[in-house]
C-alpha cells in the first residue's frame, strides 16, 4: 500500500487505494488535502496507512444506514437461531430503518440517536418495547463500530424512558383447575396442549414441536427438543433458544394416560384421513401440519371466557407451572431445569414477586424454631 501525491495550487495532497468495499464491492480510496508541503503531506499519509494497518483507521464511507444494514443482516443471519432473526429484523424493517434508514452512517449523531427515541415515544409504543428497539439499535451501530465504519456508537449514552420490572398474570391451583375441567368438557384435543403446558411450564413453540418419538412413557418422561414457528405463513422448525432448553422434564401419571389418549384419538383420525406429511407431532391438523400459534392463542382466550377465570396469554401458563412450584417451596434449581432457564438466577429474578410470601413463611418457621427452644 502506498500514497499517491499530487500538487494543486499551493497546497499538496495524498491519495491511498485500499482495496475493495467488502460491502459494496467498490474501490475505496482515502484522499486528504491541504498539506503546505509535500513532506507535510507525506508524514500524515506514512500516519494513515501505518493507523490502517493496525486496524485503527476509520475509513470514511458515503454509506446510508439502511445500504449498511444489508450488510449487517446477512452477519446476523449467520449467528442467530432463525425465530429470533426473524423477529429482529420485524423490529428493524418496522421501526428502524424508516425513521433512520436515509441518514448517512457516519453522520448520524447522539443526537439523532435521542431523537429517533423521542419518536418512539411519541407513538405511544410501552417502555419496555422502546428500550428492546434501543438495544437492537445499539447492538447494530457496535457492528458498525468494530467494522470501522464510525468513531463512536450513538446509543451508547443515550437517555430511554425508565422501565418497570415486567410482572406475570398467573392462576390460582383452583383457577387453573377450573379451566382445565371446562377444556376437559368443551374441547379434548387443546384440553391435552393446555394440560401439557400447563404440567410441564414449556414454552409453546415447544409444545407445538413435540414429536411422539420424544414422549416416554413408561419411564414418564418428555425430551425437549426442538421447537416450531411461523414465519409469514410457512412454519420453521428451529433449535431451542438456549443449550439449557434441551432438556428431560418428567411428567405425572394424569399427564402420560391423557396423552396416551391423544395418541390413539390421533391414530384413528389418520385411518379415516391420512396425513399429507408426517412429522410426528404430538399436536398438529389433519394434514399433520403443525398447528399455527395464533389458533392455539384464539382457542385458548375463548376458552378462558367460557371457564370464566381471569384472562392471561397462553404463555403464562409456563408462569402458574413456576410460580406453583415455587409457593409449594420446590427446589427452585429444580424449577429452573424443568423450565430450560439458562441459571438459577434468572428464575429466581424471573419469579421474584413469589419470594416475599416464601420469607415471611421463613421467617415463622424460625421464630416458631427459637420460642420452642427457649420455652423448654
Amino acid at each position: 500500500m502506498k500514497g499517491y501525491f499530487r500538487k494543486r495550487g499551493k497546497v499538496w495532497s495524498y491519495t491511498v487505494d485500499i482495496g475493495k468495499d467488502p460491502l459494496t464491492g467498490k474501490r475505496r480510496q482515502k484522499t486528504k488535502g491541504g498539506f503546505r508541503t509535500k513532506k507535510d503531506a507525506e508524514r500524515d499519509c506514512a500516519d494513515f496507512i501505518s493507523s490502517f494497518n493496525k486496524g485503527s483507521a476509520i475509513i470514511q464511507k458515503d454509506i446510508t444506514i439502511k445500504e449498511f444494514m444489508k450488510f449487517f443482516i446477512a452477519r446476523s443471519e449467520l449467528k442467530l437461531k432463525p425465530s429470533t432473526f426473524y423477529k429482529q429484523m420485524n423490529v428493524f424493517n418496522k421501526h428502524i430503518v424508516p425513521r433512520i434508514g436515509h441518514i448517512k452512517l457516519q453522520e448520524f449523531t447522539k443526537h439523532h440517536a435521542q431523537e429517533f427515541i423521542n419518536q418512539l415515544l411519541e407513538k405511544e409504543l410501552s417502555p419496555t418495547y422502546i428500550a428492546h428497539i434501543c438495544r437492537l439499535a445499539r447492538i447494530f451501530f457496535e457492528f458498525a463500530l468494530k467494522d470501522d465504519r464510525i468513531v463512536r456508537n450513538p446509543f451508547s449514552d443515550v437517555i430511554t424512558p425508565r422501565t418497570k420490572k415486567r410482572s406475570y398474570n398467573v392462576w390460582s391451583v383452583e383457577q387453573l383447575q377450573t379451566f382445565l375441567a371446562t377444556a376437559k368438557e368443551w374441547n379434548q384435543h387443546y384440553y391435552t396442549l393446555y394440560i401439557l403446558a400447563a404440567h410441564t411450564g414449556m414454552r409453546i413453540g415447544e409444545v407445538l414441536g413435540l414429536r411422539w418419538r420424544d414422549v416416554d412413557f413408561e419411564n414418564k418422561r418428555i425430551s425437549v427438543n426442538q421447537s416450531v414457528y411461523y414465519k409469514e405463513r410457512e412454519f420453521v422448525f428451529s433449535d431451542l433458544k438456549t443449550s439449557n432448553s434441551f432438556r428431560m422434564i418428567a411428567v405425572d401419571g394424569v399427564l402420560v394416560k391423557q396423552l396416551k389418549r391423544h395418541k390413539s384419538r390421533q391414530i384413528e383420525g389418520r385411518l379415516a384421513e391420512p396425513f399429507e406429511t408426517d412429522y410426528d407431532l404430538v399436536f398438529c391438523r389433519k394434514n399433520g401440519r403443525p398447528l399455527h400459534p395464533e389458533a392455539v392463542r384464539g382457542s385458548f382466550n375463548r376458552m378462558i371466557a367460557r371457564a370464566n377465570v381471569p384472562k392471561i396469554r397462553l404463555h403464562d401458563l409456563r408462569h402458574t407451572h413456576a410460580t406453583i412450584l415455587l409457593k409449594m417451596r420446590e427446589n427452585p434449581k429444580i424449577v429452573s431445569e424443568r423450565l430450560g432457564h439458562s441459571t438459577v438466577v434468572r428464575t429466581l429474578d424471573t419469579y421474584s414477586h413469589v419470594l416475599p410470601d416464601m420469607q415471611e413463611e421463613a421467617v415463622s418457621k424460625f421464630s416458631d424454631l427459637m420460642n420452642r427452644k427457649f420455652s423448654s
